[in-house]
């Protein structure tokens, strides 16, 4: 379920907030700083993933990321492509 378009259009308050989060759940680990760190930039690297459109896995092809397909797209074309913005739609149960 994206929140966001890109890595670039995540608030900094959002970022900030999941980056205290992410930092709060590595310290537990008893690890140097430094490797804390790095814990932190791989779990946001997860969490961008999961939150921008453009960093998820596209459904027809998941070997390839949405940003891919869009690119492979505009080559198919001849033009260049961009996703401005998107609406996310869901149907089903328990939406009363």
């Amino acid at each position: 379920r994206p929140q966001f378009l890109d890595r670039a259009s995540v608030p900094g308050e959002v970022l900030e907030r999941e980056r205290a989060i992410l930092r709060e759940q590595a310290s537990t680990s008893g690890k140097s700083e430094a490797v804390v760190a790095k814990m932190v930039e791989g779990r946001l690297g997860k969490f961008y993933e999961e939150a921008c459109l453009l960093e998820q896995r596209f459904f027809l092809d998941d070997s390839v990321k949405v940003a891919g397909a869009v690119d492979r797209l505009g080559k198919a074309v001849g033009a260049k492509l961009a996703l401005a913005r998107f609406l996310r739609v869901q149907c089903g149960e328990g939406l009363e």
